[in-house]
């Protein structure tokens, strides 16, 4: 018997939307609550003197999200059907909490964003779903959420799903479905609701067990961010001559006598090796971690990357992407930052911000600043060539980090979208067709 596939999830809306209430009910009606955790609530929505279970209490475990009623913090949960694993990011609604939701988002295989059947689209629905197609989260699943406050009216219903999905063509988000649910009702959570017979697809639950999980890593060219140089002199006498580069490989597979390229030096050779705990393998493939061995004396360190050797990606100092910025005080051209891509971290300087999405009308502005929860372009000159793949390509190796050199606070999330220098007449052409 097959063992049931991961799935990562996250849930985004806006303010109130039910997201909290949604994955409660979603835990609850899919037996994944511990009786402890259930009286615990009870309790707690006695005390507040609630007619019902408080099922947002499940995952709003900070004591100021309890007193306000809201979600702060991003709240990971863990549970199982007999069809497959799920790991669930509970992600905020507020906009200030808006870097959270891309924490949440980042590794999800599938996103579910709520949006209320009275309200439709608000500005944080619009913020989401750009949000996921930046992140390239592979499925968007819209929960039109509170149909009990509309006695399960079709009608809004499909209006409101309309409006989701035309948003959503903008943005050019291509994996979008709805479903018209009541979490604090569960309907259509777990099981299909009798008060939506005009609906005839899956619950919600149904739908996260049959989702893709993700794109196939195997299918991705190799690439392996070295983690550790391995020299164990003073072992064995047998190991003593040991050289083994240790990581995770990133994507693809790879086997012993493949030709492989080390970035950003763009040394060639072959694999003659690949090392486990459990012993040596002919083969590996990701998210395997493993340690290489090469079969020429080659100069490889922590941050090094080593690729397939056709199809690799060039090394550079320059970096252009996409980022949503997630510090209080604003991005400005000339700002020095520490930029983390893969295993490797380098200095670079900003040179030039080429744009920010105007999330009412889904088209890039020019800016000189990116602000708090802002989606911008920027161009950044590394202190040191980094090998990267386009965002597009593959999420693990087109993604950075932009880090305050003096405190380490993360400043940015980052997709790789293009490496071209940065002068006005490149600035003009990123804007005219600039996109997510």
């Amino acid at each position: 018997m097959s063992q049931p596939t991961l799935l990562r999830l996250a849930t985004a809306g806006s303010v109130d939307d039910g997201k909290s209430t949604l994955v409660g009910r979603l835990l609850y009606d899919s037996k994944s609550v511990l009786a402890d955790q259930l009286d615990a609530v009870e309790r707690v929505s006695a005390a507040k003197g609630l007619g019902h279970v408080d099922l947002a209490l499940l995952t709003d475990g900070l004591r100021a999200e309890r007193e306000q009623g809201i979600t702060i913090d991003v709240a990971y949960r863990y549970f199982a059907t007999a069809k497959r694993t799920f790991i669930l990011a509970d992600c905020p609604g507020h906009v200030q909490y808006t870097r959270n939701t891309v924490t949440g988002s980042s590794t999800a295989d599938l996103l579910v964003l709520l949006v209320d059947v009275r309200k439709g689209v608000l500005e944080q629905t619009r913020r989401h779903l750009a949000v996921g197609q930046l992140l390239r989260v592979p499925t968007i699943l819209i929960a039109v959420n509170k149909m009990d406050l509309v006695d399960y009216d079709q009608a809004r219903y499909e209006s409101v799903a309309a409006q989701v999905l035309a948003v959503a063509a903008e943005l050019g988000v291509p994996n979008v479905h709805t479903i018209p649910v009541s979490a604090l009702e569960g309907a259509n959570i777990v099981e299909r609701s009798e008060r939506t017979p005009w609906y005839q697809g899956p619950s919600l639950l149904e739908f996260l067990e049959a989702a893709p999980a993700g794109a196939e890593l195997t299918a991705l060219p190799f690439r392996f961010p070295v983690q550790l140089s391995l020299r164990p002199q003073d072992a064995k006498p047998e190991y003593r001559e040991y050289r083994g580069y240790a990581g995770q490989i990133a994507s693809g597979v790879v086997r012993v006598g493949d030709p492989v390229v080390v970035l950003p030096a763009g040394r060639r050779t072959t694999i003659a090796g690949i090392d486990t705990y459990d012993g040596p393998l002919e083969e590996a493939f990701a998210p395997q971690s493993v340690a290489l061995r090469l079969a020429d004396e080659t100069d490889v360190n922590r941050g090094d990357l080593i690729a397939a050797a056709d199809g690799a990606p060039e090394a550079s100092q320059d970096l252009t992407g996409l980022v949503s910025w997630l510090a209080e005080r604003p991005l400005r051209a000339g700002a020095r930052v520490l930029v983390k891509h893969g295993t490797t971290t380098v200095q670079g300087i900003v040179r030039g911000i080429g744009g920010r999405l105007d999330l009412d009308t889904l088209a890039p502005v020019p800016t000189e600043t990116l602000e708090l929860n802002d989606i911008g372009r920027v161009h950044v000159r590394l202190s040191a060539p980094v090998a990267s793949d386009d965002y597009t390509v593959s999420r693990r190796t087109g993604s950075f980090l932009l880090i305050d050199p003096q405190t380490g606070g993360t400043l940015a999330a980052g997709m790789v979208r293009g490496r071209t220098p940065f002068d006005e007449a490149a600035e003009a052409a990123e804007t005219l067709n600039w996109s997510i």
